[in-house]
């Protein structure tokens, strides 16, 4: 009798595991939102000036503690610019919004506490004033905006990007294992998980920018999705675009069948891959390939509508540059486009900015929104 009832026990506790277990990992997409549905498949002629007023270049002040040698991710503060180099400095690099000015340099290469070999990615928490930064892929170091370390914790996972949103981590996991989208809790609890990698095979590309943080919420998108998601604080997965390439499209369904010579021969002569993704509140872009030439679409968040164009085409109305790429975003919703120093000395002459030496840092290139 004694023996039944620990069974019985052992068998409700369990059951009360499972149940609760169930409450706590979400997998599937929420279909309660359908999606704005967005068609690429058109040839369209895209100016500059459907999209911003005015424009302005902003050069980034050079030093020796300043010198960057890339802009791999750029976030906007109230009042100061979050700059990411983490293939030559190794660090983030703060400048003010306004002047360009360099403020301070935040993270350090090394052994110690709140040290590393590479910092992957950061998002900025301004409620907290804190800085939190994904280091060497397992370890989460947080550091105030002055750059004085606060706290280092190690993931139970190896996370190749991360954003922190509202007392919530959102992780891009690659390992084939592994789901792709991990979300944990502030102490690192996995709350939710999304999109087994093992989808791919060997096939799994890492994106360049994977999550773009917005006031309500996180977009999230990964390879050869055709889909734009977005997760709320609660870590609740919906579909936020729903994209069409057109009839010469490919996706993650077709490339499961092929191999992975067969993919990227495939890649070379579709419509696919969405490289990059940003949005104001009026606007939303997104640059693909097709046939291997960059494309890029403009959604009107207002009219319902959209524009696509080859990225080969003059889209610069206002100073003439060739390639324009909105990557990022500013706090006061102007797109930024990162312009090396000798390209930004061609377009130089025709807004009031100096010209920069050739070893200078990059210059921001910023598209007023429009009112």
């Amino acid at each position: 009798m004694k023996k039944l009832i620990i069974l019985l026990a052992v068998i409700l506790l369990v059951i009360i595991v499972v149940i609760f277990s169930g409450k706590d990992s979400r997998t599937s997409v929420s279909e309660t939102a359908v999606g704005i549905a967005w068609n690429c498949d058109s040839d369209d002629e895209i100016r500059l000036s459907d999209i911003a007023d005015t424009v302005s270049l902003l050069p980034l002040e050079t030093t020796k503690q300043s010198l960057i040698g890339e802009v791999s991710k750029l976030v906007s503060g109230k009042d100061a610019f979050y700059i990411l180099d983490k293939n030559y400095m190794s660090g983030i690099f703060v400048f003010k919004s306004q002047t360009g000015q360099f403020v301070c340099r935040i993270g350090k290469v090394g052994n110690g506490p709140g040290e590393y070999n590479r910092i992957d990615d950061f998002s900025l928490d301004e409620n907290q004033q804190v800085i939190y930064a994904l280091c060497d892929k397992n370890k989460i170091i947080t550091y105030t905006l002055s750059g004085d370390l606060v706290a280092e914790q190690t993931l139970p996972f190896f996370a190749s990007a991360m954003e922190f949103w509202n007392e919530t981590f959102y992780f891009v996991v690659n390992d084939k294992d592994n789901s792709n989208l991990i979300v944990t809790d502030k102490n690192l609890k996995v709350v939710s998980s999304y999109f087994p990698n093992s989808e791919y095979g060997n096939k799994q590309r890492v994106l360049v920018h994977p999550f773009q943080k917005t006031e309500n919420g996180v977009y999230y998108r990964r390879f050869l999705d055709n889909n734009m998601y977005k997760i709320n604080q609660k870590g609740e997965l919906s579909l936020a675009y729903k994209i069409d390439l057109g009839a010469n499209s490919f996706s993650l369904d077709e490339a499961k069948s092929l191999t992975l010579e067969e993919m990227k021969e495939k890649l070379k002569s579709s419509r696919c891959h969405i490289k990059y993704f940003t949005e104001n509140s009026q606007y939303a872009l997104i640059v693909f390939h097709d046939n291997n030439i960059p494309y890029l679409s403009v959604y009107d968040k207002r009219e319902g509508t959209s524009k696509t164009s080859s990225l080969e085409l003059p889209i610069d109305n206002f100073l003439g540059m060739e390639y324009v790429l909105p990557e990022y975003v500013s706090s006061n919703d102007e797109f930024i486009v990162v312009v090396a120093p000798e390209q930004a000395n061609e377009l130089a002459s025709k807004v009031d900015m100096p010209h920069v030496s050739e070893d200078s840092n990059p210059v921001l290139y910023i598209l007023h929104a429009k009112k």
